[in-house]
């Protein structure tokens, strides 16, 4: 496929991609799902209210479950157990321990997927402007193939050519962006199910 026909097929392509239009009133945002930029503990966790400053930095044991409960990497069923061993201290029972650790979970998935968020608005500020620019050249394209078919210029021929060849160039890369915007929109809802699971197995917990 060369030339016209292989640079319009492209352009078709483009306009048929998943999760361009999903704006949702944010021309920034390309991802299907709707862009909530904070998460509510409300809608996944029944136990007691969260406190404000969980304070679970200073808590050696919780220091070191947070960043693994967190890790999409690290199987739950693997930290569960963990978490089953908690057991409460001089001035703390063990259900206000088990909430701060979620607290400090939930604070820390809150705050990456708030981040993931951010980039990707960002991401897809410059990806909408390549689309733009796309168009801007379909526009320009179309001028110089009438004239160069009025004229039979060979000029007007050989900037049509130079200004396909662009076009097609800009398209791939607009497709090879909006496949990894695809992969990434995926990313606020793992960290959104990670946080309800992690809610699970401590709810689990409490009142034992």
């Amino acid at each position: 496929m060369t030339g016209t026909t292989k640079v319009w097929a492209l352009l078709a392509a483009l306009t048929l991609l998943p999760g361009a239009a999903a704006a949702f009133g944010d021309e920034n945002w390309p991802c299907v799902q709707r862009k909530v930029e904070h998460l509510s503990w409300g809608q996944m966790w029944t136990g007691p209210a969260l406190p404000e400053t969980p304070r679970w930095r200073q808590d050696e044991t919780l220091a070191e479950l947070v960043p693994l409960l967190t890790a999409r990497g690290v199987p739950l069923e693997e930290v569960a157990p963990l978490v089953a061993d908690i057991g409460p201290t001089e001035t703390e029972s063990r259900d206000e321990r088990l909430t701060r650790l979620f607290a400090g979970v939930f604070q820390e998935i809150d705050t990456e997927r708030y981040k993931i968020i951010g980039g990707i608005s960002r991401f897809a500020e410059k990806h909408r402007g390549l689309s733009q620019q796309i168009d801007a050249k379909r526009e320009r394209a179309r001028e110089l193939e009438a004239v160069a078919e009025e004229t039979d210029d060979n000029d007007a021929w050989d900037a049509f050519e130079a200004l396909e060849d662009e076009i097609y160039w800009d398209t791939r890369i607009y497709q090879d962006r909006q496949r990894s915007i695809t992969y990434v929109c995926e990313s606020p809802v793992l960290l959104e199910k990670r946080a309800f699971a992690v809610a699970q197995i401590i709810l689990g917990e409490l009142g034992k």
